[in-house]
């Protein structure tokens, strides 16, 4: 596969496209994604087979979510022979198996180990999410500049946090281990392009 262009049913929608042999978001400056989260869904879609029949009918497909106007997810792929195909991903009836069926077929079929929730529709399903992640207990300092001005913390040889030269106490001190914290783990809301 080629590209991959997702949709919930919220009208929420990601395009990751193979650039080399790395996927990319598409609409976001060709951020890299996460190919651990890609691979797995690939081999999933690629060994999605067409023994489990649930129906033939179309009147069933609004009922397992896979109609072309209600479905839990719409996945768009191109190949590299350049086929575009479409798989309607539904309703889970049960434990390891899914509703699937494939644009311009009436066929529904049960997918094994293949949800909805793993194909996800925002970027944040595919991008590594965690910007920063550093322990507490690795950091000895921390500064943080603003329009305002710079404060330094650093830690005592206790483990306490001090603001420059004052111990940061009571009220602050639950302050400082908040904001300690929030810088140790970021996580960006959705993916930034990149600087031009």
């Amino acid at each position: 596969m080629t590209s991959l262009k997702i949709s919930d049913q919220d009208k929420n929608m990601v395009e990751l496209k193979k650039l080399g042999s790395d996927w990319v978001l598409a609409d976001a400056d060709s951020f890299p994604v996460d190919a651990s989260k890609v691979t797995p869904i690939l081999d999933k879609i690629a060994a999605i087979k067409t023994n489990r029949l649930v129906t033939r009918t179309s009147d069933s497909h609004k009922r397992l979510q896979v109609a072309a106007d209600d479905f839990l997810r719409k996945v768009e792929f191109t190949l590299a022979s350049g086929a575009a195909h479409t798989l309607f991903i539904g309703s889970t009836p049960g434990t390891c198996a899914t509703h699937v069926r494939a644009d311009q077929q009436s066929e529904v079929f049960l997918a094994s180990d293949l949800s909805s929730y793993e194909v996800g529709a925002q970027e944040t399903s595919w991008i590594k999410t965690t910007y920063v992640s550093i322990t507490q207990t690795e950091m000895i300092g921390l500064t943080v500049t603003n329009i305002t001005g710079t404060l330094q913390f650093s830690k005592d040889v206790s483990g306490a946090w001090m603001l420059d030269v004052l111990p940061a106490r009571g009220a602050r001190h639950g302050a400082v281990t908040s904001l300690v914290s929030q810088a140790a783990n970021v996580t960006p809301a959705q993916a930034a392009g990149q600087a031009g």
